[in-house]
């Protein structure tokens, strides 16, 4: 650790220790971004930064509640032990949990539905272009599909070609060095 790391952990454990009661109804609210961060195997550790925003949200209520009131180790207890408390807290983290799984998936849900509508667009303008332009139209798109199978098949062809070639050289080489 560099010093001024050091200093920081040294400052976070005396201002926890300064307000116990406060770091109390942390620890405890913060358990759901702590079990999003390293629950979470991508390496941006989206999850816990999603849970955790909301999660401080709900314990914010519990925090001024105890701001406000009193602030004593007595109170944070009182606080800790209420089932509403925890409700409040953890049903918070619950909506992270529901936005960080559900927005991806509402996203690809509507980027596939987008892209089906513009596809039935491109479909309906590309009939309507050969029924005007007629099957020249058709049959020139069919030449260039083939061409470019045929391109691929070369390279294929090509690629092969020169793997034979390095195992017959490799092969040459292993001979004339016995």
């Amino acid at each position: 650790l560099t010093p001024s790391q050091l200093l920081l952990a040294l400052s976070f454990a005396a201002a926890a220790l300064a307000f116990y009661p406060t770091t109390m109804v942390v620890i405890c609210g913060m358990l759901p971004t702590l079990v999003a961060y390293y629950s979470d195997d991508s390496d941006n550790k989206l999850c816990g930064v999603t849970v955790g925003a909301l999660n401080v949200s709900g314990m914010m209520i519990v925090l001024m509640n105890l701001w406000i009131n009193e602030h004593s180790f007595d109170y944070a207890l009182a606080l800790i032990t209420d089932p509403l408390n925890w409700l409040i807290m953890y049903s918070t983290a619950a909506v992270g949990w529901c936005i960080w799984s559900g927005v991806p998936k509402f996203y690809a849900y509507i980027s596939v539905t987008a892209a089906e509508k513009r596809l039935k667009v491109l479909r309906q303008t590309r009939a309507e272009l050969i029924k005007e332009w007629g099957a020249e139209l058709n049959r020139i798109e069919v030449e260039r599909r083939e061409a470019r199978e045929a391109e691929k098949r070369a390279r294929e062809e090509r690629k092969q070609a020169i793997e034979e070639a390095k195992q017959k050289s490799r092969a040459g080489g292993s001979a004339m060095a016995a």
